[in-house]
């Protein structure tokens, strides 16, 4: 990794490791928890992004750093924390950018990776056809009302039970054959005519 000054990150200021002899000392630690501290600080994430623990390295990946090799990481929930920062960039043509080199996970077998991409709207007409409802039930939450006209069919009462959460089609979904989706499709309506 280039050892830069600082580089913003999100928001944030990153110093680079070597910058701070207590904050290295953090980073050295055989403590995860240290090391987990020095991440959230966003010191040292040119060093951490090549932590043996995971948790190290999806904080590393939550702060925007190394998002292009951390989304390739051996780890799937460090791949989601990479994915989940590339679609929290809300420049238009960096989103757009991030979405080509998105596309080829979109078969990626980690439904966690799938669900990832799918919260963040990468992809969402193709993981709406996703055959595990996990994954389904998170393009409800980037989808469009369009979208949401179809997701309120899908077989699944857990991706429905999703589309209640959006405060969606309540007025279909009260109805629903699902108990558990009428319930909730139920106490949502009386929830918003309440406030």
């Amino acid at each position: 990794m280039a050892n830069l000054k600082f580089s913003e990150l999100k928001g944030k200021k990153f110093r680079p490791y070597g910058t701070d002899k207590a904050l290295d000392a953090l980073v050295d630690s055989s403590v995860y928890s240290d090391r987990y501290t020095a991440a959230i600080q966003a010191y040292g994430l040119d060093k951490l992004v090549d932590d043996p623990e995971w948790g190290i390295r999806a904080q590393v990946a939550t702060n925007g750093y190394a998002l292009d090799i951390l989304v390739d990481d051996r780890d799937d929930i460090v791949r989601a924390a990479a994915v989940r920062s590339m679609g929290y960039e809300r420049r238009k043509a960096e989103r757009e950018e991030n979405a080509k080199k998105l596309e080829k996970y979109l078969d990626n077998e980690s439904r966690v990776m799938r669900y990832a991409l799918a919260e963040q709207g990468f992809g969402i007409e193709v993981l709406m056809k996703d055959k595990d409802p996990y994954v389904r039930a998170g393009t409800v939450i980037a989808a469009s009302d369009e979208q949401l006209n179809t997701l309120i069919k899908d077989p699944s009462p857990y991706v429905r039970l999703a589309v209640v959460g959006r405060r969606y089609g309540l007025d279909t979904l009260i109805n629903d054959t699902n108990p558990y989706v009428s319930e909730a499709a139920s106490k949502m309506k009386s929830e918003l005519i309440e406030r």
